[in-house]
């Protein structure tokens, strides 16, 4: 990225943040997190779905070095309707959960989905199906899952009220998962919800959402609230 192009793209936020980046400050950190989020897909997601598109052996390429990333990161950009581009917005509740590693978002909608289950999975004596649930969504979940005292203050009642009813469970948590994820980013921009779909398997499959989802702002807290209690572990 030229100077100019550098200026021109992070003027916005101030020239005192912008000598911070230049410096390595705190604020480095933040903006080098959005420059990937508007630049970079393969830092974003899964493996699973970078080898459709490119053998696994080139992603160890492109892995290690940053000019064969950045021509395979402007072929995803195009592939994955990464067409929009997203605010600087650290001060979003899901600003860094729209962040993480895919295979961590991944797991905290299988924890906020199987909390919201948590009274039916409880009520399972069938040993294979727990053993089924903890191998697909992870012994540490199950675990959190089974010993949470309260869900009052994760809104879990109100967030999955319309959610239709399942009676497999492992079926139910998946869905869930999706439909969570889905609806806290409902209000979010045309960009993030692209990003998050290229990252959570089974979002916004009917497209991206123009008007924000009447679940919006309780599952965007709901999630936020679990995330800081949960993503040192998760």
């Amino acid at each position: 990225m030229s100077e100019e192009q550098t200026s021109t793209v992070i003027s916005p936020f101030g020239e005192e943040l912008l000598r911070g980046w230049i410096a390595r400050d705190k604020p480095a950190v933040s903006l080098d997190q959005w420059i990937f989020w508007n630049n970079s897909p393969s830092r974003h997601v899964p493996l699973a779905t970078l080898t459709t598109f490119f053998p696994e052996k080139f992603y160890n390429i492109f892995e290690k070095d940053a000019r064969v990333r950045s021509q395979v990161d402007a072929l995803l950009r195009a592939k994955l309707s990464w067409t929009e581009p997203v605010s600087w917005r650290p001060q979003d509740p899901l600003w860094e959960v729209s962040l993480v590693t895919p295979i961590r978002l991944q797991r905290l909608a299988f924890l906020a989905a199987a909390l919201s289950m948590k009274e039916m999975i409880a009520k399972i004596i069938d040993g294979a199906a727990v053993r089924k649930l903890r191998q697909e969504i992870g012994e540490d979940i199950m675990e959190f899952v089974l010993l949470s005292g309260s869900l009052s203050k994760y809104f879990f009642a109100e967030c999955t009220a319309d959610f239709p009813f399942v009676e497999e469970v492992p079926v139910a948590l998946k869905q869930r998962a999706v439909l969570l994820v889905e609806n806290a980013f409902s209000a979010k921009e045309i960009g993030v919800q692209q990003r998050i779909a290229s990252k959570m398997p089974g979002t916004f499959l009917t497209g991206m959402k123009k008007t924000a989802s009447p679940l919006a702002a309780k599952t965007e807290e709901m999630l936020g609230k679990l995330w800081k209690e949960a993503g040192g572990w998760l």
